[in-house]
């Protein structure tokens, strides 16, 4: 996974999303669709769901942002 940090900022509704590796976060590794922002909410700012509809919240620094010319990939076809 890419070790670049992704900024607040350039996180946006819609954006496809990586879930990075960690001891608490589910589904590391798989790919979903940033559907909602909520800076206030204490779980995570921010709710991406998955192919089948689960949804998680997660934290900046627990997303990898997915460039849109690498949506061609078979796993960020979701929606």
């Amino acid at each position: 996974m890419s070790s670049h940090a992704v900024s607040p900022q350039t996180v946006q509704k819609q954006n496809i999303v990586r879930i990075r590796s960690g001891l608490r976060t589910p589904y590391p590794g798989r790919y979903g669709v940033v559907s909602s922002i909520d800076p206030e909410d204490r779980h995570g700012p921010y709710l991406v769901q998955f192919e089948g509809g689960l949804r998680f919240r997660y934290s900046i620094a627990e997303i990898e942002l997915i460039p849109a010319h690498a949506t061609t990939m078979r796993d960020t076809d979701l929606f």
